[in-house]
């Protein structure tokens, strides 16, 4: 289990600098549980994550300067809406104390797998919003669409479709190269809490409701936009305007997953 590997981990007294959240699965046609009883993307690509991350922490702290690497995807766009308290499934997992549902499970999957992809991206925001200042920093990236073993858990029909646009695909190489750039940019050049993509930076691209720049830190060059934006959230966060933190839609995915994983104890 996540806790058992974070104890074992614990007891070397080994430090950690790079902390990369890449393990995933796709796409699973039908809503499955995990060991816990969460749905099976949900539970995988986000949940394992955010507990492995939050359990380590103590550690990346002690080895500071120390960053968090979420894989995230472009799929997190087909996430529903969460302007809309109909379609917010933030709101729905925190009322309900539990994950996302079979009866809202999206056709193949891709709806729920976009939830755990928009969940990474979120939660890298809300991960370096809490310990950036203590010398820990977050960011998440788009790897590409590549050729590995990730679309097993497709359907037949999906997968063969996946399979003839394999040529197109990056390879391996190819698609580890972002997240490399992000463990290899210096300090004065990443910029934490951001989205990358293609090894640049790609927060432009993040779908509106998901983008609370707000809470987004800049570091590295900046244009006179940028530093505008970087004073606006240095005066959010100095002010502790805990009421404004306290409904972002990150913070309480904090919330929500703090939860889900408290109660498996």
């Amino acid at each position: 289990s996540v806790r058992r590997f974070a104890a074992q981990f614990t007891a070397l007294n080994e430090p950690v600098h790079y902390l990369i959240c890449n393990a995933g699965i796709m796409a699973v046609p039908q809503w499955r549980p995990s060991a816990d009883g969460y749905e099976s993307q949900f539970a995988t690509n986000h949940l394992g994550h955010f507990y492995l991350a939050v359990l380590l922490t103590p550690i990346l702290l002690q080895s500071k300067p120390a960053r968090v690497i979420v894989l995230s995807s472009s799929a997190h766009s087909s996430a529903p809406a969460l302007t809309n308290e109909q379609t917010n499934w933030i709101t729905k997992g925190l009322q309900r104390k539990d994950g996302p549902i079979a009866a809202e499970y999206g056709t193949a999957g891709m709806r729920n797998y976009g939830v755990s992809k928009a969940c990474n991206l979120m939660f890298a925001r809300e991960y370096n919003r809490r310990y950036q200042e203590q010398g820990v920093i977050a960011v998440s990236l788009h790897p590409g669409v590549i050729h590995t073993q990730l679309f097993t858990e497709m359907g037949a029909a999906a997968n063969f479709i996946a399979r003839l646009g394999s040529a197109f695909f990056k390879s391996v190489a190819q698609g580890a190269a972002t997240t490399i750039r992000c463990v290899s940019l210096p300090d004065a050049e990443i910029k934490p809490g951001h989205y990358y993509a293609d090894c640049n930076d790609a927060n432009n691209s993040v779908r509106a409701d998901l983008n609370e720049p707000s809470f987004l830190a800049q570091s590295g060059k900046q244009d006179e936009a940028e530093e505008q934006e970087e004073k606006k959230a240095d005066d959010v966060n100095s002010a502790g305007d805990e009421d404004t933190i306290q409904k972002s839609d990150q913070y309480r995915l904090w919330q929500w997953s703090e939860l889900l994983v408290t109660q498996k104890g």
